[in-house]
């Protein structure tokens, strides 16, 4: 295995075992696979914001918030230039008008307080979440 995987599962702690079985979930499929170490390898340097579940909250937001995230991600990766392009402006632009206008109003509709807490990817992204963006990515990549 990449030592850079390695290290970033020997001091993920109690998460070592939601970061392993993405790993497993990609044993057969290189591509994922490869994308999948090269996330994880990096979660070390990557901090960011997590929802902290509250049981008023609708698991509706998490999952759009994931594909919104996912669609975006996507879109920039693909653009040629510096984000600070007027043609990439337009992409995330159209990705985030295409977003709003496929999802309605499922988002407004929810009545959610979210609480956040910052943390290391490594110690709290979760084996389902991971998969799901990894999966979301391909998934646009690969339509024609």
């Amino acid at each position: 295995m990449d030592k850079r995987v390695d290290t970033v599962l020997s001091i993920s702690g109690a998460n070592r075992t939601e970061l392993e079985t993405v790993l497993k979930h990609y044993k057969h499929e290189p591509q994922k696979l490869k994308a999948a170490k090269f996330l994880i390898a990096n979660m070390r340097y990557h901090r960011s914001y997590y929802s902290i579940r509250n049981p008023r909250q609708h698991p509706l937001l998490d999952s759009l918030t994931g594909v919104a995230d996912s669609l975006l991600f996507c879109s920039v990766s693909l653009a040629d230039d510096s984000l600070y392009t007027e043609k990439a402006r337009k992409m995330i632009n159209e990705v985030r008008v295409g977003f709003r206008k496929k999802q309605g109003e499922k988002v407004a509709e929810q009545p959610v307080r979210i609480l956040r807490k910052d943390g290391y990817d490594l110690h709290w992204v979760k084996a389902r979440r991971l998969i799901s963006h990894i999966d979301h990515i391909f998934e646009f990549i690969t339509v024609p």
